[in-house]
């Protein structure tokens, strides 16, 4: 076979390899920007479960605190009527020391009460913006369809089977050359750019880059093994 025409069906080979390679990182693009986008909203998610647990815990920690309060002011209160009229004086002392104690309670109850009040809002608050937050990012999340996916994954068949009917197009001895560097999950095929080969970026002989460029022989990298060709010429 002329080698021009071997030349040939390995420039429109690689067109269909570098077709194939651009839609498989766009499907793996958009697989996994779906899948970074389903991640961060169960992030979110869960970042609203935990703050949804925590502002809970606060409102009970806030009801108990306020049992508890309105039952030391009863006590207190209770201590209080039985100070009024009390003449022994062991038995006032020892009450006062009991009122003393309940008023630092009941100042302490106070406190973890309003703790507690503010750590339910803020719970709350953090939950709400986390649920917010996975809203935007499933609203935001681009819509692929089944139809689009089926599509793609279609044409990727399609350009699979069309590089499989140019290799059979070369003689025997390149065909199956092309067929070993595709099995292992390479390229057969790559650009010659100023005399580098672009599927490894080794710089080649200048008899052979020169050659590569203008189409006049078949070339191969000695540093990838790919045939080395010149892009489409227009």
């Amino acid at each position: 076979m002329d080698p021009r025409i071997v030349i040939d069906v390995l420039v429109e080979l690689g067109q269909r390899e570098e077709e194939l390679a651009d839609l498989r990182a766009r499907i793996a693009r958009d697989s996994r920007q779906t899948r970074d986008r389903r991640e961060l909203s169960h992030e979110y998610e869960d970042d609203a479960r935990e703050a949804n647990e925590s502002g809970q815990q606060a409102a009970r920690d806030f009801r108990q605190h306020d049992r508890d309060l309105h039952a030391a002011e009863t006590l207190l209160a209770d201590k209080r009527d039985r100070l009024v009229g009390l003449s022994d004086r062991r038995q006032h002392r020892a009450i006062t020391e009991e009122i003393s104690a309940l008023e630092r309670r009941i100042e302490q109850l106070e406190v973890a009460g309003l703790t507690a009040l503010a750590a339910a809002e803020s719970s709350d608050a953090e939950a709400d913006q986390a649920r917010s937050d996975a809203r935007r990012v499933d609203d935001e999340a681009p819509v692929v369809d089944a139809a689009a996916k089926q599509q793609s994954a279609d044409l990727a068949v399609e350009l699979e089977q069309e590089i499989s009917r140019l290799t059979g197009m070369l003689p025997p001895d390149a065909g199956r050359h092309v067929q070993r560097l595709r099995q292992r999950g390479d390229r057969a095929v790559a650009w010659v750019n100023e005399g580098t080969c672009t599927g490894c970026f080794a710089q080649m002989p200048a008899q052979h880059g020169i050659a590569a460029a203008k189409g006049r022989q078949l070339v191969r990298c000695a540093s990838c093994a790919r045939f080395v060709v010149h892009r489409p010429w227009r």
